[in-house]
């Protein structure tokens, strides 16, 4: 079985790419685009043709996507761009992959909501408040016109060692801490974080199974940044008080709380909930507590 893992130099790319383990019987092979990594094959998304021919290259028979343009601000700046990237490379790939009759698990994100529910199901309508997550809607409905690909809609994701292109949030506030007498860090939005190795070995137990559609994978436990900055900061043995609320008016872009139910993950993915037990002590419905976000 030969996987390719599109974005393999960010977060959540690079932990399945690396971590052979996961996919012991599959030959995984990555893709880069700014960031070269020697092992990895280059893909520009923004080529007409470039997702086209890569696959017609690899011939893989699973396609994990990661690869996207994620930064909010960016893509409302770049429309196009985050069309491009987003959305019109997503479809050539579902189209290619149907074609060759191969699956494909499309990375999404819970920005397809916009909060204004208490929490959200695999079934609620998307209803996103920023471009971002118009394009990972967009994305989601070019996957799953085809028939066996999966969307798998994830929280925050977040890693402690992180060798990838972009600082990770517990990664900049230890660099903050580091180099400032205090940290302001916004207390009003609430996230569900989840580890990103979590992430993988759930998209690992989808390899071989027989789940299509939606699926959800989040954290049952709410946190601010500002919670999880002053637990950061305590970790690694900084004064906590340090941290202090961001006394800012909310960005009217950026969802205040979006909660996604991992109902159906739960209910019929049974081997990937021992898979996450065996590897991480990670049980479905009942993630880390807060105070180990930071650790």
């Amino acid at each position: 079985m030969k996987i390719l893992v599109t974005g393999a130099t960010g977060l959540l790319g690079s932990t399945c790419f690396c971590s052979s383990a996961l996919f012991p019987d599959g030959e995984v092979v990555g893709t880069y685009h700014q960031k070269t990594q020697a092992d990895c094959l280059h893909l520009d998304l923004c080529s007409t043709y470039g997702p086209a021919r890569l696959l017609d290259k690899i011939n893989p028979d699973i396609v994990i996507h990661t690869a996207a343009a994620v930064n909010v601000k960016f893509c409302e700046e770049n429309r196009e761009v985050a069309v491009a990237t987003n959305v019109t490379a997503t479809a050539q790939i579902a189209k290619w992959c149907e074609e060759n009759k191969s699956r494909l698990i499309f990375i999404s994100s819970d920005y397809v909501f916009s909060g204004q529910k208490d929490s959200y199901s695999e079934d609620d309508p998307v209803d996103p408040l920023n471009w971002y997550g118009r394009t990972k809607a967009m994305g989601e409905e070019a996957v799953l016109r085809e028939g066996q690909n999966v969307v798998v809609r994830v929280a925050l994701l977040y890693k402690i060692c992180a060798p990838v292109a972009r600082p990770t949030f517990i990664q900049e506030i230890q660099t903050a801490l580091e180099q400032q007498s205090t940290v302001e860090v916004d207390d009003r939005r609430v996230k569900f974080p989840v580890e990103v190795t979590e992430v993988a070995l759930a998209l690992s137990g989808l390899l071989n199974s027989g789940i299509k559609g939606v699926v959800h994978f989040a954290s049952e436990k709410p946190i601010t940044r500002y919670e999880w900055a002053r637990q950061i900061a305590g970790h690694y043995d900084y004064r906590s008080a340090r941290v202090v609320p961001l006394d800012a008016v909310p960005d009217p872009l950026l969802p205040v709380r979006v909660k996604l139910l991992n109902n159906r993950f739960a209910s019929e993915f049974s081997g990937t909930k021992d898979l996450l037990t065996r590897f991480g002590n990670f049980s479905i419905g009942a993630t880390k507590s807060t105070q180990d976000y930071a650790i």
